[in-house]
Order: C-alpha cells, then structure tokens, then sequence
C-alpha cells in the first residue's frame, strides 16, 4: 500500500518499489497514469500476480508470513471496533457513495482492532478522515479506521484483535472500512450481528 502525496507522480512511484507503471496502473485501475491525487490508495503489487514474486519487495510495509499466507478470517472473528450504533451505512451517499460505515461513539472513546493484524498505514495522508489507521489481516483483508486521536500504535506493529489502538477524535463517529482484496466489502455482513 501506498498513499500518494501532494507532487508524487505514478512513474516515480512505480520507481520507488521497482515495478512496471503499466503494472502498477493496472492493479490500481488507472486509466491516465497521469492524473492521481494526494490521499489516494495505491496497491503495490496484485494478489496472484506472479511477476511481482520476480522482483525486490520494498522496504516498508512488508507484512510477516503469518499474516500474508494466513487463512481468510471466518465472519464470526471480526469484532466492532467500537460499540456504538451505525450512523451512516455502507453505499450511502448522494454525490459519492460512503466505501464504509460510520459508527458513533463519544469523544476520545477507545478504538479496538476489528481482528489481529499489521499496521500498514497510520497517519494523516488520506483525505478527509483525520488520522487513519489501516490494518492487513492477512492475504484477503484489511481493516481502516478513520477519525482517530492519541494513536497507540505505529506502521509495523503486529496488533491484537481488541487491542486499543487509538481514540475518537473530536468528530464523535469511527469511519470503518473492510477491504477484501482490492474491494471495498460492508462491514456488517463480516461482524457480528447486534
């Protein structure tokens, strides 16, 4: 994974992990390897893509065996990280459709790891949703957490599922995303029923 910031251009991008632009366009979608904005996600390689395999990894973000080659995480393993109720579902949204879910929950509130995983991404580098923490569970999925505050871990830590690993911020809701490969999922068919 790799968020794009402000003057980064594909080509430099495909140059700092050492991969093929075309490659990197086409796992990420692009059709004008030209236009990419700051706070955009982008895949570093492709599940199954066996030319990756072929090439160095980069240095940051390279997640332990376990998690990469684990099994898919069974629907009944996933925790709320927080518990309050869902304020906004997934696909709402008049102009842009919302990838997620928002839960509500009071200021400062601690938010808990969905599942055990690597943090792959924490900062403030995507748009809109304050300090974002992106989690890998293994070779299938990730978890990200938006709206956060008092970050309690950093890129690289294998976490623990329900571990604290931050707070609300001021905007007392979490934005949670599920991601099954490069798909965005909703969420409440993967947690527990309330």
């Amino acid at each position: 994974m790799h968020v794009v910031h402000h003057g980064e251009t594909l080509h430099a991008i495909a140059r700092r992990y050492d991969v093929d632009v075309k490659d990197l366009a086409r796992w990420n979608r692009i059709r004008d390897p030209d236009y990419i904005v700051a706070g955009q996600l982008l895949y570093i390689g492709a599940i199954g893509d066996s030319s990756r395999s072929e090439r160095t990894p980069a240095p940051q973000h390279s997640f332990s065996p376990s998690l990469q080659s684990g099994a898919s995480q069974k629907i009944s393993d996933w925790i709320w990280p927080i518990p309050g109720r869902v304020i906004a579902r997934f696909g709402a949204g008049e102009e842009f459709a919302l990838q997620g879910v928002e839960i509500e929950g009071p200021s400062g509130a601690p938010v808990r790891a969905a599942a055990t995983g690597q943090v792959v991404y924490s900062g403030t580098g995507l748009l809109y949703y304050n300090h974002v923490i992106i989690i890998r569970h293994n070779s299938d999925y990730l978890t990200i957490y938006g709206y956060n505050r008092n970050i309690a871990v950093n890129e690289g830590d294998t976490i623990y599922q329900g571990q604290i690993i931050a707070e609300l911020d001021g905007s007392e809701k979490l934005y949670f995303e599920m991601r099954k490969g490069k798909t965005t999922v909703n969420p409440e068919t993967y947690l527990p029923r309330r």
